[in-house]
């Protein structure tokens, strides 16, 4: 490894110090270029020294979906002055950033197309047992990124697994005792293991109450989002707190207090339908993945139909 005022030089990549792409919780996001493959990547690195780094639990998922789109690729991982650094693809604008930009909710169909790309990438994560747990327009971007030029314009991809974890259908109970060794370590040598919290504005509320995580309560999470984009706003959206444990508790009370009726007012029964059925899950009952991909897709037509 070689390093200036400018630059990191690692194998065939090159790390730009000051072109920085994002900034979370626990990494940032630097800009970087794969000599070997000609392309544009991005290395996200600790923004702490952890003994286990979320970009530990990240590289160990990527890897598993190597094979599947719509995730970005891992390509390597260092550690350089006790930080952990991952390279991976170098994604598009978040759905966030393209949403804030137009200042305005997407059109039924553009969201409906959302909502079947995160369906598929959900479905992909719940078949080997990953929970992504963080689900929001941020961690959501539009196709990938190389020479200045958007790829994969058909796609979103779903990033960021620094709060992911493991699920176990048959022992659902023991779920969160079910992390493999880097789970583990991660969780338990974080300090302040209580600050390492999912987005609260989707959280469901089984997740807020301090329940474990399954697949309904990331559908729940789906839901809300896609809710989101069709009114531009959920009736807890706008809840501030003193602290995060002060605003979660307000949320709670907005969930109990609001009924269906008012959350689903104004919106498409196709969409209202996909609510309930979430909703409606029992204990260790699989979402109905393909289904509500199919209501989307009928949804689209109607609405492209009338048009």
């Amino acid at each position: 490894i070689k390093e200036n005022e400018n630059y990191i030089l690692f194998r065939n990549f090159v790390i730009y110090k000051k072109k920085i792409l994002g900034e979370g919780s626990f990494t940032k996001t630097l800009l970087g270029y794969d000599y070997e493959k000609e392309e544009d990547v991005a290395i996200k690195f600790s923004k702490l020294n952890y003994k286990i780094s979320p970009l530990v639990v990240e590289s160990s998922i990527l890897q598993k979906l190597e094979k599947i789109k719509g995730f970005p690729k891992y390509k390597a991982m260092f550690k350089y002055n006790n930080l952990d650094f991952v390279i991976e693809t170098l994604l598009g604008p978040d759905l966030k950033k393209i949403f804030d930009f137009y200042k305005q909710p997407f059109d039924i169909s553009s969201i409906c197309q959302i909502g079947i790309k995160v369906l598929i990438k959900l479905e992909a994560l719940h078949k080997i047992n990953i929970l992504h747990n963080d689900l929001k327009l941020s961690n959501l971007a539009w196709g990938t990124i190389n020479n200045g030029k958007i790829e994969n314009k058909r796609d979103i991809f779903l990033l960021d697994f620094g709060l992911a974890s493991t699920y176990n259908y048959i022992n659902d109970d023991n779920c969160c005792k079910k992390k493999n060794s880097y789970y583990k370590k991660f969780y338990n040598n974080v300090e302040a293991n209580n600050n390492i919290k999912g987005n609260l504005k989707f959280m469901s509320k089984q997740v807020l109450l301090g329940k474990n995580p399954n697949p309904q309560t990331e559908l729940e999470s789906f839901i809300y989002l896609i809710i989101y984009l069709l009114k531009n706003t959920l009736p807890w959206a706008g809840i501030k707190g003193k602290n995060y444990e002060d605003k979660k508790m307000k949320i709670i009370h907005c969930h109990q207090k609001i009924k269906n009726e008012i959350l689903c007012k104004g919106l498409p029964y196709q969409i209202i339908f996909i609510y309930n059925d979430i909703i409606g899950l029992k204990k260790k009952e699989k979402p109905k993945y393909k289904y509500y991909q199919k209501i989307l897709e009928d949804l689209i037509y109607l609405t492209e139909f009338k048009t």
